[in-house]
């Protein structure tokens, strides 16, 4: 965690074995398309992410090149998506949630990574079941990983949450345990930065709680700013027409609508941005 402004990259330096990448590939062929089809393999949700080297590379980097961590987090990770399908949820999966009105897209960052907006005072966990948030969770990081740069294999996302006004009232373990799972293990190295502004005494609680749940490749890139600290930041990392005024951007209004289908499909990746964002290094075989 840091509680200041920290310029370096949310990439700590730890470089994709490139000789374990084709192990690994044959490895989850093996274990999940070996007894199918063509036809039932070009049907798969999973099939795909079988061969990806982008997935394989982000579960490598997440277990830091342990070859038989990453099969196990990559296996996990497929089979929950076999399970949830969460490239097939909508809005209705999760529509008690999704009626408190949190959560907002918020274009892109400087570096071409998409952005999610959380307005945490709305939240009230109380109101929907683990098994729907993990759906809601789920839709947001999908359809932020659409909006990422093709070319970046391991783009990354913004996430933040703007902590005015939480509740102790509202802080459901529970809930906040499954969000570091998603984020962990069903979405391994999708979160570039977590941004906490206008934190309290409740966000330092709520920390210490989550940083265990997270390891510390995450924990690292967690920015935590109490009022009137995360102008700066927001200023070098984020658009300010996308960010409203709470949060020191220009948008007029503080109000989000509901996320709608029609809204998360219209978040795609825009060729015209100009990504900086760094190619990964790699190790050469």
């Amino acid at each position: 965690m840091n509680d200041s402004r920290n310029d370096d990259s949310p990439c700590d330096g730890l470089k994709v074995d490139r000789s374990l990448l084709q192990p690994l590939q044959e490895q989850l062929v093996a274990r999940f398309l070996s007894d199918t089809t063509d036809q039932e393999n070009e049907e798969s949700i999973i099939a795909p992410l079988c061969r990806d080297v982008g997935f394989h590379s982000r579960c490598l980097l997440a277990r830091h090149n342990d070859f038989n961590k990453a099969l196990t987090l990559a296996t996990s990770c497929l089979r929950w998506r076999q399970s949830v399908q969460p490239s097939n949820l909508t809005t209705h999966d999760f529509a008690t949630a999704n009626s408190q009105e949190c959560y907002e897209f918020a274009g892109h960052a400087k570096n071409g990574w998409p952005v999610i907006l959380v307005k945490s005072h709305k939240w009230n966990p109380w109101k929907f079941s683990v098994a729907e948030y993990e759906r809601q969770i789920s839709f947001l990081i999908e359809h932020a990983e659409r909006a990422s740069d093709p070319c970046d294999a391991l783009a990354r996302a913004y996430i933040i949450f703007d902590m005015k006004g939480m509740s102790y009232l509202n802080s459901d373990l529970r809930k906040l345990r499954q969000l570091a799972k998603v984020c962990t293990v069903y979405y391994p190295e999708r979160i570039g930065y977590a941004i906490a502004c206008n934190a309290d005494a409740v966000t330092y609680v709520l920390w210490k709680f989550i940083a265990p749940l997270v390891g510390k490749r995450i924990q690292d890139r967690v920015h935590i700013f109490r009022p009137g600290q995360h102008e700066d930041f927001i200023k070098e990392h984020l658009v300010a027409e996308r960010i409203p005024p709470s949060l020191s951007g220009t948008v007029m209004t503080e109000e989000w609508p509901p996320i709608t289908h029609e809204i998360a499909d219209a978040y795609l990746w825009d060729p015209s941005i100009k990504s900086t964002a760094a190619v990964p290094a790699v190790v050469e075989s």
